[in-house]
């Protein structure tokens, strides 16, 4: 098959989408990304990338620039992020002139990524297949810049309803986002499949890292107000005592300054240590070192909090107990991986979790659980599936 696929971000940026494409160009598919000039997570252009957009060929994928605003602090710079893709991306979809035999978009965030995946379709008249990872507009109620009740959800409801109703089928990471599709926004159940993110490895030679203390707990990715941190460090306020536990933070956010203050608040700054950002290809050397590993979300309203987060899917793969401050999907897998282990957004069971952890716990069944349903291959395989069934 000849596949166009559209997602603002792709290599460098370190996205599962990118495995995803390799694996189906593995598999004897051509494929075409359209995609933004890498910036995320760096305030400015990747290394090597500037404001105009050059195409490249990488690892047998052909990846299609299209200029964005470069995504740096503030809530102003991002959704001129988001405009910006939004803007050049339809741009460059009407001016293609190959012909694909599918669309397959994945939207991060947000929703209007995705028009220029149904201008695509819509010309060529081919089978366009949405990979929902952040169910819109509920994200934007979930983080506070919109509420449910009033005049201007209701506007940017029809219009997220009307986008996703241009794919054929789409398919939802967390099973819970079923609901939403098929109760709010009266979506056919034939229209909706769950196909989850994969795990993804991009590290090499994995090299022990020494730490000074006999426990440590790491927590690797965004630091933001949905991530819930600062309930963290209030529960390790409360085993002081304990002087051999230690945590580790690796990232960057809109809440890391509100995280530091609470843990100098605590008297906790020799006990939880800021490491910043850490490449991808490097962050597995913390996996595969750690006592245990940290995924948290907030408690919130919408079904977005009852999503897996993909965090907890890569940190799967390593074996390792992980602390787990959530509820939805990504509990019900915890609590059949690590019976009892999980206390959904209770953090009272904390201390019984560093015991057990202490005592050299090792949870296989996360290992055995995330090659079972969140391999690299299992997923292409249903995508690929999902691309070539035209008709429901």
């Amino acid at each position: 098959m000849k596949i166009l696929v559209v997602c603002q971000d792709y290599y460098p940026e370190t996205f599962c989408i990118t495995a995803i494409c390799e694996e189906l160009v593995n598999r004897g598919n051509q494929v075409t990304v359209l995609t933004g000039i890498p910036n995320y997570g760096q305030h400015a252009y990747y290394p090597g990338y500037t404001k105009k957009p050059k195409d490249e060929i990488i690892n047998g994928v052909s990846v299609l620039r299209v200029r964005v605003t470069a995504r740096k602090k503030g809530s102003f710079s991002l959704i001129w992020n988001y405009l910006s893709f939004w803007y050049f991306s339809k741009q460059r979809a009407r001016k293609l002139e190959e012909h694909f035999d599918a669309v397959y978009s994945m939207c991060l965030s947000p929703l209007t990524a995705v028009c220029a995946a149904n201008i695509v379709a819509k010309k060529q008249k081919i089978i366009h297949i949405h990979h929902c990872l952040d169910v819109w507009p509920e994200s934007m109620v979930e983080t506070g810049y919109l509420k449910r009740k009033g005049l201007l959800y209701s506007i940017i409801f029809r219009k997220c309803k009307k986008i996703y109703s241009k794919a054929d089928k789409i398919l939802i990471s967390s099973p819970s986002f079923r609901s939403f599709f098929e109760n709010d926004m009266g979506f056919s159940n034939k229209r909706i499949i769950y196909v989850p993110q994969p795990y993804y490895r991009t590290e090499e030679n994995l090299q022990p890292i020494i730490f000074s203390s006999s426990l440590n707990i790491v927590y690797a990715g965004n630091v933001g107000k949905a991530q819930n941190l600062v309930p963290l460090i209030r529960a390790l306020a409360a085993v002081k005592e304990r002087k051999d536990v230690f945590f580790h933070i690796l990232g960057d956010g809109s809440d890391l300054e509100n995280v530091k203050q609470q843990v100098t608040k605590s008297g906790l700054s020799n006990r939880v240590i800021f490491h910043g950002s850490v490449p991808a290809s490097k962050v597995g050397n913390w996996f595969v070192n750690a006592d245990a590993l940290v995924v948290s979300l907030r408690n919130g309203t919408t079904i977005v909090s009852s999503t897996i987060p993909n965090k907890l899917i890569n940190y799967m793969k390593y074996g390792k107990p992980i602390i787990g401050v959530i509820g939805g999907d990504g509990a019900k897998i915890l609590q059949v991986t690590q019976p009892g282990f999980i206390d959904e957004y209770s953090l009272a069971t904390f201390p019984e979790q560093l015991k057990k952890i202490a005592e050299g716990w090792q949870a296989n069944g996360n290992q055995t659980y995330c090659e079972a349903h969140f391999s690299l291959n299992i997923i292409v395989d249903q995508i690929e599936e999902s691309l070539k069934q035209n008709q429901f």
